[in-house]
């Protein structure tokens, strides 16, 4: 009672809203599981600092915090950037040390986008973000 479910096309995904012409039951309740109720903002917010709002402007026509603000954790928006030595004075063991150090590095992360540069007389980017399917195929 009161509430409305509807499916988005989109995602394919159940969600329950609040009427704007209905009070919300309590801040807590108006959130989902991904975002607090900010008393400050006076409305739902992401948390953690990967979160991001989805589709925020599909909501534009009710106010913040009533209607359910969809966040979710975004790991696929991450990016790192390897800038490696690539100037004689390291010699091929210190190139190695760097590759096996971005090699160790990305074995813990996934779903991240890589990329790398190479500073030398003459600097490049030898790999752009996502020029790879598979992590591994950028750094082997």
């Amino acid at each position: 009672m009161g509430r409305r479910i509807f499916q988005t096309t989109l995602q394919n995904k159940w969600k329950s809203c609040t009427p704007p012409n209905l009070p919300p039951r309590k801040n807590d309740d108006i959130c989902n599981d991904y975002s607090y109720y900010d008393v400050n903002k006076g409305r739902c917010v992401c948390k953690g600092a990967d979160a991001k709002e989805k589709e925020p402007e599909k909501y534009a026509e009710y106010p913040w915090g009533t209607v359910c603000v969809e966040c979710e954790s975004s790991p696929e928006d991450r990016s790192i950037v390897f800038i490696l030595d690539g100037s004689g004075t390291v010699g091929w063991s210190g190139w190695q040390e760097q590759k096996a150090f971005m090699e160790q590095v990305l074995k813990h992360l996934k779903n991240v986008r890589v990329g790398v540069v190479v500073v030398s007389d003459v600097s490049f980017v030898a790999f752009k973000i996502d020029d790879y399917e598979n992590i591994k195929d950028k750094v082997t």
